[in-house]
């Protein structure tokens, strides 16, 4: 069985890296991004199985971070942070 991916996309580092160790411990792939980007580019480039997104993010915020992963993925469950 695979691990299960996860695409974190979080501004504030300090939290990211807890969030991202956190999640690393209980055995999900995490791909830490700091804005969102950054964000919309990783996903394009790799599949996830979760998306958690901090809703205020600098270039782009996580709503409109959302709004462009459903226009490319419509099934991929979105957290906001």
């Amino acid at each position: 069985m695979s691990l299960a991916r996860i695409l974190l996309v979080e501004d504030d580092m300090n939290l990211g890296f807890i969030i991202q160790d956190l999640l690393r411990l209980e055995g999900y792939k995490v791909h830490l991004a700091k804005d969102g980007k950054e964000g919309l580019l990783q996903f394009n480039k790799e599949s996830y199985d979760l998306c958690l997104f901090d809703v205020m993010l600098p270039n782009k915020d996580g709503f409109s971070l959302a709004s462009d992963v459903r226009k490319v993925n419509t099934e991929v469950p979105i957290v906001f942070l």
